[in-house]
């Protein structure tokens, strides 16, 4: 029974599959370390992955599956024996493993072994490494990658236009054509690929006398909105200069480019002593109505605090750092998830952006939280949201809107870390059809309203556009699986 206990260690029926895939993968390594991670590291995160086993709790389902020819004959006398006792075993699913999220992250990973150096930190210490960590360190290999690449991708003569040369060979641009955007895009890790989103702005970039871009800035009607670098940071401080010359040519007021750029001082003084300000905003946040609240909060005053860490967070003292963690961990059970309307929409069916505690995911990212810490407290928050959201019939949730600190690749990677996407994936599935249904309803319910003569202009305007636009594009999203629920 000992022995047997150990080879099972998770009551996998099937352990010889488990082995077969692990094999395969690490086929595709081409060395004797990495092909070793595979065998012993990735093959104990699939013995206890719930995402790629099924449970069988009786002997008829442990029946139905040599009835089916999963499992080969004979019939695993120990299996029968724990189904027997009441204790369930596991049977284990090679094609969940290839999921098509599955097939990009594996094959991140085998690209990154494949690319390790013997004297790479990372390749050392490779058997420490989980499968979720690798997946986290292959995507930002990836993106180092993509970014190298990036800097040979083409930008024609007329792609960008001249605004403010510098003498030193800075200068500023106007981007003008698509392949200058996806350019920008690729290499300051932005959304400006996303053309569609940016038809009515004015998209500017500091470049430098080798032409790579350090910030992008958007202007709309002549009115300044963002200021962003690399990975839509504050831009860098040596790139301040350049970038306030430029926003007074285009008659920027200097309260607004101080704003922008996080700094009380426009001549460059050193602005803030992060320590300082840290200690203030907790002053504040402890006279709020509930601390709970502050993860959630869209308050400037925490933005800045977020920001302030991004460009100072060097200088913290692990006190101050103590304080802050201190602070943003919720305590207790007095907070839940607060779920917003994006806006009141005509009929019976709402689009609804739940907030996720994004500041603490932006704090973990600067040392002031663990990953441990942040994936329990997004635990709790996305269970809640998908409890909520099964019990809300006419509410379609939409779990990436108002969440932009986390990116869409990043919140699929924190799904898999807090082992909750198969609930995720179980709740879509359970609601999509009533949720879609409703929909239909409501879209014949609102055409009839359209036939009354009382309707105001503004209400009839409205209720048309939700018919030919909104209720379509959610229908839309909901069968597509983008949605939440």
């Amino acid at each position: 029974m000992t022995m047997r206990r150990k080879q099972f260690n998770s009551n996998v029926i099937n352990i010889a599959a488990i082995d077969a895939a692990v094999s395969v993968y690490g086929a595709r390594v081409e060395n004797e370390t990495a092909r070793g991670w595979w065998s012993r590291n990735f093959r104990n995160f699939l013995i206890r992955d719930p995402s790629v086993l099924s449970e069988i709790t009786d002997i008829d389902g442990l029946a139905d599956l040599y009835a089916k020819g999963a499992l080969p004959l004979p019939v695993a006398k120990w299996a029968a024996l724990d189904v027997n006792a009441g204790r369930p075993v596991h049977f284990f699913d090679p094609s969940q493993v290839e999921t098509e999220k599955g097939k990009v992250t594996l094959a991140q990973i085998i690209d990154w072994m494949n690319a390790l150096s013997p004297t790479d930190r990372h390749f050392q210490r490779l058997h420490k490494i989980s499968p979720l960590e690798a997946a986290g360190l292959a995507e930002k290999w990836r993106a180092r990658e993509d970014r190298r690449a990036a800097q040979d991708i083409p930008e024609t003569a007329n792609a960008v236009r001249t605004i403010l040369p510098f003498d030193d060979g800075y200068r500023i641009v106007k981007l003008v054509s698509l392949d200058a955007f996806e350019r920008e895009s690729a290499l300051l890790r932005n959304c400006l690929h996303r053309i569609q989103e940016f038809f009515s702005a004015d998209i500017y970039s500091l470049r430098d006398a080798e032409n790579q871009p350090h910030a992008a800035m958007e202007f709309r009607g002549g009115q300044l909105i963002q200021i962003r670098g690399f990975g839509n940071s504050i831009p860098r401080a040596k790139y301040r200069p350049y970038l306030v010359a430029f926003l007074r040519h285009m008659q920027v007021e200097d309260g607004e480019i101080s704003l922008h750029l996080n700094t009380y001082d426009i001549d460059f003084e050193p602005p803030v002593d992060i320590n300082q300000s840290t200690v203030d905003f907790i002053n504040w946040a402890k006279d709020l109505p509930s601390l709970d609240m502050v993860p959630f909060l869209r308050d400037p005053k925490v933005d800045s605090l977020v920001d302030n860490f991004i460009l100072y967070g060097a200088d913290v003292r692990n006190s101050t750092k103590k304080a802050v963690r201190k602070l943003f961990v919720p305590k207790g059970r007095t907070w839940l998830n607060r779920c917003g309307t994006h806006r009141k929409l005509p009929g019976t069916v709402q689009i609804r952006h739940p907030r996720l505690p994004t500041t603490l995911y932006d704090l973990s990212r600067y040392s002031v939280l663990s990953e441990t810490t942040t994936r329990k407290i997004f635990k709790k928050a996305l269970s809640e949201i998908i409890d909520h959201a099964e019990r809300d019939t006419h509410g379609v949730y939409d779990l990436q809107a108002g969440n932009e600190a986390i990116p869409r690749g990043d919140l699929s990677i924190l799904l898999d870390e807090i082992g909750l996407r198969r609930r995720l994936e179980e709740a879509k599935a359970r609601s999509r059809e009533a949720k879609t249904e409703i929909i239909r309803a409501s879209t014949a319910t609102l055409a009839r309203d359209l036939r009354r003569r009382d309707v105001s202009e503004a209400r009839r305007r409205r209720t048309f556009e939700t018919i030919q636009g909104i209720y379509p594009w959610l229908k839309g999203r909901l069968l597509s699986d983008e949605m939440v629920l």
